[in-house]
Formats: C-alpha cells, structure tokens, sequence
C-alpha cells in the first residue's frame, strides 16, 4: 500500500477478500502510528451520477466527490483513508478511477473540476473477476487472489459461530449443545 495508491483484491464471494482488509485496517491501528479509516461503497447499488456526480438543474457531487472533499478538509500525516469498492467490475465505474489511480492522484469530473487526493487516500476494489477492467487500470494497482479452495470451510463456520451472540454461545455450552 505504500506503493500503490489502489489495491485489488480478486476472488469468488467468501473467499476472505474483505476479511483481509479488516485485519490489514486492524493491524495498521494497532501499530498506533496511523490510523485508519475506511469507507465501503457497493458500486454496482449505485448510479454513475450517485458515485461520481451528475447535474440536475445544477451539479450535484456523488458519494466520492464528497468523501474526497471530507478528506481534503480533515488531511493529517497520520489518517489513512480507505475507499473500498466492493462489488462486480463494473467497466462504467472502474475506468473512471484511471486518473485517481495514476501519478495524477485527482479525481476529474464530468463538470470539469479535479479534486486532488492525498498522499493517505487508498482505493481498494473487492471483485469477483477483472473481466471488465483494462489494463490500464489494472496495472495501477497491486493485485491480490484469493482462492476460496485455499480457505476451507472451517473459517467460514469459525467466524459465524464467533459472530452469534454472546447469550446464545453461553446457553449451548450450558446445555451441552456446543
């Protein structure tokens, strides 16, 4: 990530991709010399105009136009940002993060401004496949596959089990249950 201002994390669903993002975000807070917030956008729940902006009578700025003006206003040498993208490649949202992306690092609207992006803005895009990304956009960016036959079933159930209520896992040991 100091490398490259975006990340891609490719592999079919529940494969560990946004796992591995929450323990990179946890690993990074835990060192307490940045801190790490991040922000997870579904790109293909959204419009063109609701991501990036359209005009309506007047412009009215996406999702991240606003969060990239929000971190513009709050820039600190020790906040990373994360924007994760998590959905399906999508050719109409993905190309329009070349620029982000690339050495330019601002984000260029479709009503001519560019918003510059600070060095501690990060992209990360969760997909299933790069079957609609170009190369251009994928060259830009560090790679990571996650095979789901690498992971095994038992992390699966591990984490639900974990995520079930404190009152219920109490109550199946009491039982006998678990």
């Amino acid at each position: 990530m100091k490398v490259r201002r975006g990340i891609i994390t490719v592999g079919q669903t529940n494969s560990g991709k946004s796992t591995i993002s929450k323990l990179l975000q946890a690993a990074v807070n835990s060192l307490k010399q940045y801190k790490v917030e991040s922000y997870i956008i579904n790109p293909k729940s959204l419009t063109i105009g609701q991501i990036f902006g359209e005009v309506v009578h007047e412009w009215k700025d996406g999702i991240l136009p606003r969060l990239i003006r929000q971190f513009n206003r709050t820039f600190h040498e020790t906040l990373q940002q994360w924007i994760i993208l998590d959905g399906p490649c999508d050719v109409e949202w993905v190309e329009n993060l070349n620029n982000v992306l690339d050495d330019n690092k601002k984000l260029c609207l479709s009503n001519g401004q560019m918003l510059p992006i600070h060095n501690n803005v990060r992209f990360i895009l969760e997909v299933e496949d790069l079957q609609n990304a170009s190369i251009a956009t994928i060259s830009r960016c560090g790679s990571i596959y996650m095979d789901i036959n690498q992971l095994g079933i038992e992390p699966l159930i591990t984490s639900w089990i974990l995520s079930l209520p404190f009152n219920i896992l109490r109550y199946g040991r009491i039982k006998g249950q678990l």
